[in-house]
């Protein structure tokens, strides 16, 4: 691995990105709230596939206009979230298109796998020729070609790479936030407990595998509403409904027998009052911590730092990604990120000055 810089994804990007709640950073672009009213759908739905295309085909209208977007390369980590948004966006749009899902997995044999129109690889470093082969197959790279580049896990903090920085930024900023909800009865064996039992795919079916009810269930759970034990039977018997299940099943037991504590309470009030009305990041004092944890990770070590140390305690830009994209843009092709990060974890509060992450610059190491 080598350091080739110094950046933040801006310098590329600009201001075209949309976090989960679709609303570009560039205030010129339409946003879900214009073209879908309601909630965020998630990557890989057909409305959400349908609201990013016309974000799309604005951004490339105000660069280029009378220019139609006719191709799409889509480069992401997640086999399931981003090769569902590449799929239905293609199908949206009916682009043509090409997509390359990494991720680095040292332990095993470098593989590289092609399923139509989608690349699967094991190694970051085959971005390289899978740019080379789109070349080579004659697959037309200039202005009517748009680059949706995944942002959490694909172009900052590589998966399998340096993405467990992105999972200590939001669990140190999800175990602060219990705290301050719970205040002297917060135990941090007991939460690691909790957390470790909850965040599971047993418990999807009430936390729909959203941190933000893991969250809330961690509170719930230490703050004396039910037991570990009663959630992880209700678990064992299958019992779901989604978060709104979730909050019903505990204003249900409070009205019986009471709140254990005010703190529980107050916290479960504005918290379902939130997520009734179609939030989908309803603990918003997590959030808010998530952004700072996550802020205060990039570009932070000194600029000679070797990449073994970045890699180990900085969020850094994924070198092979930020290359093809350079490479991409010069040709004329129109680049676009995307991220499932709720806004509240990617954008500064109004009275934060802090930069949002997309303009926070760090160190690019690859190799």
């Amino acid at each position: 691995m080598h350091v080739t810089g110094i950046a933040a994804l801006s310098d590329l990007l600009d201001d075209y990105v949309a976090y989960r709640a679709l609303r570009p950073a560039d205030a010129r672009l339409p946003g879900l709230a214009d073209l879908a009213p309601g909630p965020p759908p998630r990557k890989g739905d057909p409305g959400y596939a349908r609201v990013a295309a016309t974000i799309l085909r604005a951004a490339r209208d105000v660069d280029a206009p009378d220019t139609p977007l006719r191709r799409m390369i889509f480069v992401g980590d997640t086999r399931m979230s981003d090769g569902g948004a590449f799929t239905t966006l293609r199908d949206a749009t009916g682009w043509e298109s090409r997509a390359f899902i990494g991720r680095d997995e040292p332990a095993r044999p470098a593989e590289t796998t092609v399923a139509g129109d989608l690349t699967f690889a094991n190694r970051w470093v085959a971005l390289r020729p899978f740019a080379a082969g789109l070349d080579a197959a004659g697959f037309c790279i200039n202005a009517e070609t748009v680059v949706v580049v995944d942002l959490d896990k694909t172009l900052l903090g590589a998966r399998g790479r340096n993405d467990r920085l992105i999972d200590r930024a939001r669990l140190s900023a999800l175990r602060d936030s219990v705290a301050g909800q719970l205040g002297e009865r917060f135990d941090q064996q007991q939460f690691e407990h909790i957390y470790r039992a909850v965040d599971t795919p047993r418990f999807h079916p009430l936390t729909a595998d959203n941190q933000d009810y893991v969250g809330y269930l961690c509170v719930i759970i230490a703050g004396q509403v039910f037991s570990l034990a009663h959630m992880e039977a209700l678990a064992e018997r299958g019992v779901g409904g989604g978060p709104a299940a979730l909050l019903a099943m505990v204003e249900d037991a409070c009205e019986v027998v009471g709140w254990p504590s005010a703190a529980v309470m107050d916290f479960h009030r504005p918290f379902a009052e939130l997520a009734n009305a179609g939030d989908p990041t309803p603990f918003k004092a997590f959030r808010r911590r998530e952004f700072a944890e996550t802020a205060a990770l990039m570009g932070q070590l000194p600029e000679n730092a070797p990449a073994e140390q970045l890699l180990a305690e900085e969020l850094v830009i994924t070198g092979e990604v930020w290359e093809a994209l350079i490479d991409w843009k010069a040709r004329g092709a129109l680049l676009f990120g995307l991220s499932d990060k709720p806004d509240e974890a990617a954008v500064p509060a109004p009275d934060d000055s802090t930069p949002p992450l997309h303009r926070i610059r760090t160190h690019i190491v690859g190799t």
